[in-house]
């Protein structure tokens, strides 16, 4: 068995994708969350304290710049990781701001 490499928490609300990064990152050892929504996110993110976080921008019940700027807050060490299927130079650097670790156009390579 394979040790534990951390807590990565998976904000996106297309189900395939999340299954897909779920995959991936469990073969490589790591404790994975998904959420669909930003409010289910929050309540996880307080609860178990991710490592890492991977949050898409376009969610259905808040702004992924809003879940970001929340997620800081609470714990400014976080990576986060920002993806958006609709690059925006202002919404990237706004994310880079906010202490965002990198900023990911979708779709995206496996590397």
């Amino acid at each position: 068995m394979m040790p534990d490499k951390g807590t990565i928490l998976l904000v996106n609300d297309e189900e395939e994708f999340n299954r897909g990064l779920h995959r991936t990152f469990s073969c490589d050892g790591y404790t994975v969350l998904s959420s669909s929504s930003a409010s289910s996110a929050m309540r996880m993110f307080e609860a178990k304290r991710p490592n890492a976080v991977i949050l898409d921008l376009l969610l259905p019940d808040m702004d992924g710049i809003e879940v970001l700027r929340r997620f800081k807050k609470i714990d400014a060490a976080v990576g986060i990781v920002v993806l958006s299927g609709y690059a925006s130079v202002h919404n990237a650097v706004q994310a880079m701001k906010l202490g965002a670790s990198d900023y990911i156009v979708k779709p995206f390579g496996s590397e």
